[in-house]
């Protein structure tokens, strides 16, 4: 197999959930071409879907060497840097992913969260907003951003956002309604 097959082999299966077996791919396409960046990040990717945020923060780094101008590599170790809870260097990742790419609702979102873990409400419900004027169906940005609004005692945007998220999927139900509930009690 060439490095291509392998890598295509691995996509394929993290895209069934067979991470584990995803890595081993990777590892054999790496040893047929050991500079090929989509490799570093999909075995990142991985790393970071097995809770292995170390690992996969090597191998984004590796892939951000071999092409520094991926935005997806930035995003992806930016959530392994949120996960480990150092958040500055998620913002970093988050920001510079953004700049490179700054369509990303996804990107944005992703930030988002990272200033609500800080407690940097507005600044949240800034990229939260800018997530739902890129992507509208987006409904963890709704949720997001309701939940810094509730931060700040601003129920009734709370409220609307979660009805929003409920609106874009029913599943959200259980958990919007509670917080909804939050916001009215208190």
């Amino acid at each position: 197999m060439s490095t291509q097959e392998y890598l295509i082999k691995a996509i394929d299966l993290m895209s069934d959930y067979k991470t584990q077996e995803a890595l081993f791919y990777c590892m054999e396409a790496l040893k047929l071409d050991p500079n090929d960046d989509a490799v570093y990040m999909t075995r990142g990717v991985c790393y970071c879907d097995l809770k292995q945020y170390e690992k996969a923060i090597n191998d984004l780094t590796k892939a951000i060497e071999l092409d520094p101008n991926c935005s997806n590599t930035y995003k992806i170790r930016g959530n392994c840097y949120l996960a480990l809870k150092q958040y500055e260097k998620a913002f970093e990742d988050y920001t510079k992913a953004i700049k490179l790419d700054p369509y990303s609702h996804s990107t944005y979102a992703c930030r988002g969260y990272c200033y609500y873990d800080l407690k940097q409400y507005r600044n949240a419900i800034n990229d939260f907003s800018k997530s739902i004027e890129l992507s509208p169906t987006l409904e963890q940005a709704y949720i997001g951003r309701g939940d810094c609004y509730k931060e700040l005692r601003e129920c009734e945007n709370a409220i609307n956002d979660y009805r929003k998220a409920i609106e874009l999927n029913p599943n959200n139900s259980k958990e919007c309604n509670r917080k909804i509930n939050s916001c009215k009690s208190n």
